[in-house]
């Protein structure tokens, strides 16, 4: 489904356009949550981040996403048309493909200490 919005996405002329990836600086917030003596790990954040900016940016790897596509941030109804689609932004169709990842892992693999309690 993923792949398939993505493709769309080719071929979608919006009459506004999204934000790019970096406008929502997820990578650098980090800031805000570790402590002073984890300084290292926000260097490395910026290094990846510089990373992520210096990747290809071609019409085949790179375009509109959800942004946050979960279980609970998009709906398909019956004939399996698309209903709601929001936090869209600008970025490499491989992220959109990593938030799921990260759900996916989240929510049911509970052996990784990501799951919520109860």
């Amino acid at each position: 489904m993923t792949g398939h919005l993505h493709d769309l996405a080719k071929r979608y002329d919006p009459l506004t356009r999204r934000h790019l990836w970096e406008r929502n600086d997820y990578l650098l917030r980090a800031r805000r949550y570790l402590l002073p003596e984890h300084a290292p790990i926000l260097r490395v954040l910026v290094k990846l981040k510089e990373r992520f900016a210096s990747l290809p940016v071609t019409p085949d790897n790179f375009g509109l996403i959800h942004g946050d596509i979960n279980v609970g941030n998009f709906m398909v109804d019956e004939t399996g048309e698309i209903t709601r689609f929001d936090e869209c932004q600008y970025s490499w169709y491989a992220e959109g493909i990593a938030f799921q990842l990260y759900y996916l892992l989240r929510w049911y693999v509970p052996e990784l200490g990501f799951a919520s309690a109860g």
